[in-house]
């Protein structure tokens, strides 16, 4: 409209319009070049942070997460603890229970230290701590590298397993070397070592595994959890019978659960944020790109209405024709492209350097977001240069 309205009206009544408005065709090919580079832009970040969600749901992260419920305990008192336990193992499908401070990716791990006799320093060690009791390796599936899991009767509170982070920071390369050492802990005392178990994240994608250390404090449980075989159809009766354990014994508190798989995925909030905010962007500037190279191949119509129809006289295809638009849309496309690939592998490249453990961009990322454009644009050019070729040459030439 600004360039509409600097025209002169001498200018346009002595039928020299047209001739202005070609000089602005170089304006609305840059144009459409910018719509095309933003929405190339946003469809590689879409691709990359779909890419990436998708790496959060399938990296293994050390420990089962499928089929487990957890439910937080009012009350750590052994007495309910045991009833809850023993009912639970009688529903059908159910194949372990456990009870402990929090599951094994959980922002409550208790941070202390330990320290290690042997080593020529004496400095201890940051490391995170998880209580739990002798069910919790069997339930969520860590693997044991040596040693015993902890004992039942381990009422003293004595022994400990350590992570493979742990082993590390002692000094020590074969696991079946710490079985049996003592080690100095900011968190109950000393303990002795009865197995060690395989590194797991314990904390989100961002940040690097810690140095793991598992005792039994029955003081400190504050969560339970069970393991289940079945279909999803069989859940809503199994939540019910765990309600009612739970409710028999605390019948004062409304009963709460949550899947291990959602509470994972929660973690990852903020990114299916960012994920919604690009698809939704992505889609409104692919829209826009289109509106303007829609307006492009409109303006080149028009410019080029005698034109078509001598070729079309001269014995041109529809396909020809077609083609003469076709062209005008790859280049811009592609010069669009050009632009945008540096600039999205360069943010995307920023917004993954905050995670520890990422996906590597690739090449396919960039081929999909040029092919899914130019499909876009051909079907755009298609609708409004098909109108053009197919239109009868007898009415652009008899006019004037």
């Amino acid at each position: 409209s600004f360039i509409l309205s600097g025209l002169k009206p001498v200018a346009v009544l002595r039928s020299k319009g047209q001739s202005s408005l070609a000089g602005n065709a170089n304006t609305r090919r840059g144009l459409v070049v910018v719509q095309f580079l933003i929405s190339q832009v946003l469809v590689i970040c879409t691709l990359v942070v779909i890419s990436q969600m998708k790496f959060f749901e399938k990296k293994d992260l050390g420990f089962r997460k499928s089929s487990i419920v957890t439910f937080p305990l009012p009350s750590n008192e052994a007495e309910k603890l045991d009833l809850i336990e023993n009912e639970l193992m009688t529903f059908p499908g159910v194949e372990k229970v456990s009870f402990s401070f929090a599951s094994p990716l959980s922002d409550n791990n208790i941070g202390s230290t330990f320290g290690y006799a042997p080593l020529e320093t004496t400095g201890e060690f940051d490391a995170a701590f998880k209580v739990i009791d002798e069910n919790y390796l069997e339930l969520y599936d860590i693997e044991l590298l040596a040693g015993t899991d902890i004992s039942e009767y381990d009422t003293a509170l004595a022994e400990a397993l350590i992570s493979e982070q742990a082993l590390k920071l002692m000094g020590l390369e074969n696991p079946q070397d710490a079985i049996g050492e003592t080690i100095r802990s900011g968190f109950g005392g000393s303990k002795r070592v009865v197995g060690v178990f395989k590194d797991f994240h314990n904390k989100n994608l961002r940040n690097k595994v810690d140095p793991i250390i598992m005792v039994k404090y029955p003081g400190y449980y504050y969560e339970g959890a069970l393991r289940f075989e079945g279909s999803d159809n069989e859940m809503p009766g199994l939540i019910a019978k765990l309600e009612s354990a739970w409710t028999a014994q605390f019948p004062d508190i409304i009963f709460d659960y949550s899947l291990l798989s959602d509470q994972i995925m929660q973690n990852y909030e903020d990114e299916a944020n960012v994920l919604r905010l690009f698809q939704i962007f992505s889609g409104l500037a692919i829209f826009i790109g289109c509106l303007g190279l829609y307006g492009l191949v409109s303006f080149m119509a028009n410019q080029k209405t005698k034109e078509i129809g001598i070729r079309k006289v001269l014995g041109a295809s529809v396909g020809q024709i077609l083609n003469m638009f076709s062209k005008e849309m790859l280049i811009l496309i592609g010069i669009a492209f050009i632009l945008a690939a540096p600039i999205g592998f360069y943010l995307m490249n920023d917004w993954l350097s905050g995670f520890e453990y990422r996906i590597e961009l690739s090449l396919w990322v960039f081929a999909a977001a040029i092919g899914f454009t130019l499909l876009i644009g051909a079907v755009t050019t298609a609708l409004r240069s098909f109108k053009a070729a197919t239109s009868n040459p007898v009415d652009s030439l008899r006019s004037e």
